[in-house]
């Protein structure tokens, strides 16, 4: 529990991957406690979320931040995986969620719809687990509430 407790302590003050006690390695091992929680809501709103893992520090997607900034998690590389860049805790926490939600989304599209648009990602998060993602920022980016958060991070439905 912890770990997730840190996250609000970055909030606008430091980058966390530039503090020394924390760097990319636990920058990744916090980033995998978050997605556990957020694996282990979607799959307590809808049957359909399947077992996924999260990879951080997939270099296609530190390739893929080289053309776009906004460019921090992926699915679809390796079966069951999602991954992510480890500057995915440089942003609020609504936006970690967020952006983790959506790529949950494009699992669940894919496996209902045969795609998996950006839209058909939103659309299969708000169908199965009930959330309306929002893109806010300068980057564009998925969020989601303050209510989600807590529901998330408390591990309530």
């Amino acid at each position: 529990m912890r770990t997730l407790r840190l996250r609000f302590r970055w909030r606008g003050r430091v980058n966390p991957l530039e503090d020394p006690d924390v760097g990319r390695e636990r920058a990744g091992h916090i980033l995998k406690a978050i997605f556990g929680r957020v694996l282990s809501f979607a799959r307590s709103k809808s049957r359909f979320v399947p077992q996924l893992e999260l990879f951080v520090g997939c270099s296609q997607i530190a390739w893929d931040r080289k053309t776009s900034k906004r460019a921090f998690c992926h699915v679809f590389h390796r079966p069951g995986r999602v991954c992510a860049a480890p500057e995915l805790i440089t942003v609020p926490i609504n936006y970690i969620l967020g952006v983790m939600i959506h790529e949950i989304g494009h699992v669940l599209a894919l496996k209902t719809w045969g795609r998996s648009s950006e839209r058909d990602a939103d659309i299969a998060v708000l169908k199965f687990l009930g959330i309306n993602l929002e893109y806010r920022s300068d980057l564009v980016l998925e969020w989601v509430s303050n209510r989600v958060v807590e529901q998330v991070l408390r591990g309530s439905r």
